[in-house]
């Protein structure tokens, strides 16, 4: 990425830019995403969610994405600045939030408590991921006009106290404890069912699990000077989440009742019973969403290895110059032949 964009207050800006703007699409959006009766199998392609908040807010965030991408390319060259494969993620990412918001899913949510479960874990498992992966929001501000773009960390250098809530925030133990808190609120069957009822609150349900879960996987990624360290902070925090994930999933998975009544007639439509949906619900939470949380902790703890095994070499050849003229010269010999 280009040089200021390095900068640590560019870079927490931009997620906090993201955050915004995807408020603007999941609270107001969602509030007019669900109409009706929930879907049977014979409307269910049928219900896609058009609104046109979600579909203008998406479609300006992929247009501006598009534009950094070819922006940073055009000076620094294809596949420089940021990586193809990064690319790759950050549509990924926005197509899974298409798919969430605006693909029938949506509505299915409101006949299925594991449909709605699946919605979740696009939200807080895989988008914020990709997003975060792919690096989209700095490059989405280099999508900006330059007069606009240049002005952005002078602008975050003078927000004091939206600086220092961040820096609250974006300490691994708060950021994990605000997703924690956030996923076994939204669950409490109370609160689930004022979400499936009233459209606002459902909005706010998404807005406040994606938020923290983007807060989450950042603080996870970032990477320092301290590259050991922030490796093994970020398995701790995944290893903790899953621990969360699973003792939720299997309090839903194993409850011998139905605990959200707002699905207690829409299933029948599906072929299941409340309480076979909520098995469902709870082997979603706990499968697939298990299954990623794997795939990012064994990528961590090889890069932790990695980190500890080159701290390593260095101390020894700082104690040992001979040694590490040695390695130079064997590792040299290794790459011609």
């Amino acid at each position: 990425m280009m040089r200021w964009w390095r900068t640590t207050e560019s870079q927490t800006l931009s997620i906090v830019a993201v955050m915004v703007g995807l408020a603007m699409a999941l609270v107001p959006g969602t509030a007019l995403a669900h109409s009706g009766p929930p879907p049977v199998p014979g409307t269910l392609w049928s219900t896609w969610n058009l609104d046109p908040i979600i579909l203008l807010v998406l479609g300006i965030a992929l247009w501006l994405y598009i534009r950094g991408v070819r922006a940073i390319w055009s000076r620094a060259g294809r596949g420089q600045g940021i990586r193809s494969w990064q690319v790759a993620a950050g549509l990924g990412g926005y197509l899974t939030i298409a798919i969430a918001l605006v693909s029938p899913l949506d509505p299915l949510g409101h006949a299925l408590f594991s449909a709605h479960m699946g919605q979740h874990v696009l939200l807080i498992m895989v988008a914020p991921l990709l997003l975060i992966l792919a690096d989209v929001s700095a490059t989405s501000i280099w999508g900006l006009p330059k007069e606009w773009r240049t002005r952005i960390p002078e602008f975050w250098r003078q927000a004091g106290v939206a600086r220092e809530i961040w820096g609250q925030m974006s300490r691994p133990l708060i950021a994990l404890a605000l997703h924690s808190l956030v996923l076994w609120v939204w669950h409490v069957p109370a609160f689930y069912d004022a979400a499936v009822r009233n459209e606002f609150v459902h909005g706010l349900e998404h807005l406040t699990m994606f938020g923290t879960a983007v807060l989450f996987w950042w603080v996870v990624l970032q990477r320092g000077r301290q590259a050991a360290l922030n490796y093994g902070i970020g398995l701790l925090m995944v290893f903790g989440l899953v621990l969360q994930k699973t003792m939720l999933g299997a309090l839903i998975a194993f409850s011998p009742n139905p605990l959200y009544g707002e699905y207690a007639t829409s299933t029948i439509a599906w072929g299941l019973t409340p309480i076979e949906d909520q098995q469902l619900a709870g082997a979603v939470l706990m499968g697939p969403g298990g299954f990623i949380y794997l795939i990012v902790g064994v990528v961590l703890f090889a890069g932790w290895f990695k980190a500890i095994e080159r701290s390593v070499e260095r101390n020894e050849s700082l104690a040992n110059p001979t040694l590490a003229t040695e390695r130079g010269t064997n590792h040299r010999t290794e790459e011609s032949v």
